[in-house]
């Protein structure tokens, strides 16, 4: 016996409704029957036709930014998950460096005054209510070059020793290959896009992780950028003030972007 499908219970409502119309404009208008499926058929290309006519193009449907001043208003919009991009720390890389963050040692490590800081910050606001944090560091193709999940341990290290934040899990396993853009926007598309989806693995649900987007390659933000278009999918960006030779001089600015997207019609 075959299986029936929705495609079958489809086509029997459409041969129905057409049936019934027919009967319709048969016995009213007193219509030959073959003139009246003509017209129904007619009729329902015509509305195939324009649906598929029609223009869309995407939209933001919601925007909403908060941008946190204080100590009260991050531990207001804290967040159990985060999901923080590192880049590649910026100072001078010594042997006797490497050998130290083998250990997790990050004593020579000038974590506040780097590129890293931005990392740390994000972690940081969310220190009232995180469990979980996922860092997106780097390797290099060359694996005799050092990459940004070199210094992941020591990082942690510095966080759990100086920050006082113990009470988070840091997941780092899937460091990201630095070879070609394109590659590397979509690999950490699909890492994000992983991390939300089993949220539920973690006791967690997609609204209680946000996604900072400060550090890393300009694909890896893309790549998390894309990831969240979602209204419950936030992203976190450590912004700064300016001075007025345009370069960062005042304390950093977290600013949490919460949008969604749809198709609007239209030209």
């Amino acid at each position: 016996m075959n299986k029936f499908t929705w495609q079958d219970l489809l086509n029997f409502v459409i041969t129905l409704v057409m049936g019934y119309a027919v009967n319709i404009l048969s016995d009213k208008l007193d219509m030959p029957t073959w003139l009246a499926a003509t017209v129904i058929l007619v009729g329902f290309i015509a509305v195939i036709v324009l649906s598929l006519s029609r223009k869309f193009h995407t939209v933001v449907g919601t925007y909403i930014q908060t941008t946190l001043r204080n100590v009260n208003e991050e531990r207001q919009h804290a967040h159990k998950g985060l999901i923080v991009p590192l880049s590649m720390y910026n100072r001078t890389i010594s042997e006797e460096l490497l050998a130290k963050l083998q250990v997790a040692d990050y004593s020579e490590l000038d974590f506040e005054e780097s590129n890293l800081a931005p990392a740390i910050k994000a972690i940081e606001v969310n220190k009232s209510q995180i469990t979980h944090c996922w860092i997106l560091a780097t390797e290099s193709s060359d694996p005799e070059k050092p990459g940004s999940k070199d210094f992941v341990p020591a990082m942690i290290n510095y966080i759990k020793t100086e920050k006082g934040i113990t009470n988070c899990e840091f997941h780092y396993d899937k460091a990201i290959t630095i070879d070609d853009d394109a590659l590397i926007t979509q690999k950490n598309r699909f890492i994000v896009e992983e991390i939300f989806k089993n949220a539920n693995h973690y006791g967690l649900k997609p609204k209680d992780i946000i996604a900072d987007c400060t550090g890393g390659f300009k694909s890896i933000t893309l790549g998390i950028f894309l990831a969240c278009l979602d209204r419950e999918r936030d992203i976190l960006f450590i912004g700064t003030k300016y001075g007025e030779n345009g370069k960062p001089g005042g304390p950093t600015i977290p600013i949490i972007t919460k949008f969604s997207v749809k198709n609007s019609e239209g030209e």
